[in-house]
């Protein structure tokens, strides 16, 4: 029986990276885009945060 793992990944949006959006927005794009090209993950949580010029989001999923 295959043991399954907790991984984490790291998703980092800048104002130099986003043109006609808030990197709020961006982030949340690029979530929306992970998740809708890793369906069979299974996802434990979402955590976003944003400060000033910069957003963040850590996605944890078992494989």
């Amino acid at each position: 029986m295959s043991e399954k793992r907790e991984k984490v990944i790291i998703i980092t949006v800048s104002s130099q990276d986003v043109f006609l959006t808030t990197v709020e927005q961006e982030v949340e794009n690029k979530i929306n885009s992970w998740l809708s090209n890793n369906k069979r993950k299974n996802v434990k949580n979402i955590q976003l945060s944003a400060s000033g010029d910069k957003a963040n989001a850590l996605i944890w999923y078992e494989e």
